[in-house]
């Protein structure tokens, strides 16, 4: 336990409760983890994940899959960093309440290839004699030192870049604090970070102060969520935002109508509350509609709860509002600002060129949906994911998982135009997609960056998309996280 690893390429996964092993999401993370077993076998690595699964090849096939049981570290696990867990070697055990899992077969050498040239060795299996491991261990290193100083082409990754008009890709911000969600109007572009602050990037500056810090119950994945902008904005400088809150010991969240003036916040009043609240499945999302109505994606308390299926619970709905919290008269459901029901984890909304809502929605651990919305549909959770009989079904479906974030229909870039715009969390990248088509038409448009949360379309064409390598999920680059640009 004296040898320095390098994991790469590496697929994350969530851990699955009633299996009790780690499932498959399908999609490769192009990231680098490195492993230093230390002299008394502790194992440091990196990772705030739940799972780790390291493949071998190119990562196409289910036989590349390089892991054949867990270990369950369970009372070996000391923090020590926001984004390091220290594992030490300990037997398996049964217990499911932990969330890290560590292979019991672990990759002692990977040498980075985008062609996938790996030489795998299981250090960590103590069913090997000793001699046969040292023996691995040396021609491992022999290999190793002679891939390494051979010539290779670099990974085809595009790191984004602030310099020069002719870069599709322009940093505008830098070193933001698990932003959630983005809001555009003009040259105006809006920012929450889960903290309870509003940034603003004025005319391509970053603000040095927040437009507004407001003080939410913050935790995983509640706090400051989604920012919408009241299309009169510059008359009224009115700005929208979902935050959590707790009463009486129970979690919830509201809407806020926030008023800046000369970009501060001189008022914010709630104009819609007690939506039920989730550290795992909260919704948050929040924009305004082609009809002036703003509308709002919640989550649900929890996978066994019901409420999404009850019409007088505010949980796992689209809302339908006035910009003034009134309902109006033409909802579904009388009296009601309930849109639509049975959804899980809201998490993007938007518009298509002819008015259709279509909405991003997170499943359990698969089953990740983009929905085509009718007013008054029972989409399904928690009776039904996807498809079922009886509930409007998902209109495109991915299994396995690609953790979706925010979405927008392209309206001016000739190479997206019509299709929509997916960022992806676990995907990690930027993916561009025809509803009508379906998966066969997904092709990526930026990857390299990490986990993509949010992304929005300006009026002009322009493309904006926020990081999320901190959100203590991710791998965080110094200047992590980002607000980026595609023009």
């Amino acid at each position: 336990c004296v040898v320095s690893l390098r994991v790469t390429n590496v697929r994350l996964a969530r851990l699955d409760e009633s299996a009790g092993s780690c499932a498959n999401v399908g999609v490769p993370r192009l990231a680098s983890l490195h492993v230093t077993p230390k002299n008394d076998c502790t194992w440091s690595i990196p990772f705030s994940g739940q799972c780790l699964m390291v493949h071998r090849g190119p990562m196409q096939e289910p036989q590349d899959t390089v892991y054949s049981r867990y270990t369950r570290a369970e009372s070996h696990i000391s923090e020590i960093g926001p984004t390091t867990t220290r594992f030490q070697n300990a037997s398996p055990t049964t217990r499911r309440s932990l969330s890290y899992v560590l292979m019991d077969y672990m990759v002692f050498v990977t040498i980075l290839n985008i062609n996938g040239i790996y030489l795998l060795n299981t250090a960590a299996n103590h069913m090997v004699d000793k001699r046969v491991r040292i023996a691995g261990i040396i021609g491992a290193l022999a290999f190793s030192a002679w891939v390494l100083t051979s010539p290779s082409d670099p990974l085809p990754i595009p790191a984004p870049s602030g310099e020069g008009p002719e870069d599709s890709v322009v940093i505008l911000a830098e070193d933001l604090e698990r932003p959630r969600h983005i809001a555009v109007i003009d040259d105006y572009v809006f920012v929450t970070e889960r903290e309870g602050r509003i940034r603003l990037v004025d005319n391509g500056t970053l603000l040095e102060r927040p437009v507004a810090v407001l003080r939410p119950v913050e935790d995983f994945d509640i706090g400051l969520s989604g920012v919408a902008v009241h299309p009169n904005y510059n008359e009224n400088g009115l700005l929208y935002a979902y935050i959590s809150y707790r009463e009486d010991g129970t979690l919830y969240n509201k809407v806020m109508k926030i008023t800046l003036v000369e970009n501060r916040l001189v008022d914010a009043i709630p104009i819609i509350e007690h939506i039920p609240g989730s550290r795992f499945s909260n919704g948050g999302v929040v924009k305004f509609g082609p009809d002036g109505m703003l509308y709002i994606g919640t989550g649900t308390p929890s996978d066994s709860s019901h409420l999404p299926q009850d019409i007088d619970s505010l949980a796992g709905k689209i809302l339908r509002i006035h910009d003034d919290g009134a309902i109006p008269t033409d909802n579904p459901y009388k009296d009601s600002p309930v849109y639509s029901l049975g959804h899980r984890n809201i998490r993007g909304m938007d518009w298509d060129s002819t008015g259709r809502l279509y909405i991003s929605e997170e499943g359990p651990d698969k089953n990740d949906e983009i929905s085509l919305i009718t007013p008054g549909e029972n989409y399904g959770w928690p009776e039904s994911e996807c498809y079922g009989s009886g509930y409007a079904n998902a209109t495109i479906c991915y299994d396995p998982a690609i953790e979706p974030g925010g979405i927008a229909f392209s309206n001016g870039v000739a190479a997206t135009s019509g299709h929509l715009l997916l960022a992806s969390l676990r995907g990690g990248g930027l993916f561009e997609i025809d509803v009508n088509e379906g998966l066969s038409s997904q092709k990526i448009l930026l990857s390299g960056v990490g986990r993509i949360r949010d992304v929005v379309q300006s009026e002009d064409g322009t493309i904006y998309v926020i990081t999320s390598n901190t959100d203590g999920k991710g791998f965080p680059a110094e200047s992590d996280d980002r607000l980026l640009m595609l023009r």
